[in-house]
């Protein structure tokens, strides 16, 4: 039989092991989160890397043959647009009333004549300028390559956070 000097020390001495066992559980789960969390912090910012690059490719300098094509194009929209909403207006208005285009008070109004500089450019002026741009940019093509390259690498980053999830799933 144990006495009671025993009981309070074996007591004591438990109490101590126990304290000891929580420190040191708090300290390893403590370890071990900040561990994950590094881990997951890391992946998070080459994500976020990845997402400036492909940010970066999205909106990057163009090739010349790119400018001049997109040039050609809102040119041939604008003056299409000009036509319907300026030019065949007037004429409306001026075939309407019977008096002469383009003349007197029945002019294009001012805040309207902007809209006409499209049809002093041709596509030959386009040319000409983009000629005269320095040779930057980087093709369509090259372009989306690197785009897919880069989606490829943040879809490797977030399966590697997804299995890590799975697996803790399955744990609980």
């Amino acid at each position: 039989m144990f006495n009671r000097e025993e009981r309070i020390a074996e007591r004591d001495k438990n109490r101590e092991v126990l304290k000891d066992v929580t420190r040191k559980k708090e300290e390893i789960l403590a370890r071990k989160i900040d561990k994950a969390q590094r881990q997951y912090e890391q992946i998070e910012a080459e994500i976020k890397k990845l997402q400036d690059q492909q940010s970066e490719l999205m909106s990057g300098a163009v090739t010349k043959a790119e400018i001049l094509k997109k040039a050609k194009e809102q040119l041939s929209a604008r003056k299409e647009q000009s036509v319907e909403r300026i030019l065949v207006k007037h004429l409306s208005e001026c075939q309407a009333s019977n008096v002469m285009p383009f003349a007197g008070d029945h002019t294009i109004p001012d805040h309207q004549l902007g809209r006409l500089f499209f049809f002093a450019i041709s596509e030959k002026d386009v040319e000409n300028a983009v000629a005269l741009l320095p040779d930057i940019g980087m093709s369509m093509a090259e372009r989306e390559a690197k785009i897919k390259k880069i989606n490829q690498e943040i879809d490797k980053l977030q399966k590697i956070i997804k299995d890590d999830l799975e697996v803790e799933k399955s744990k609980a």
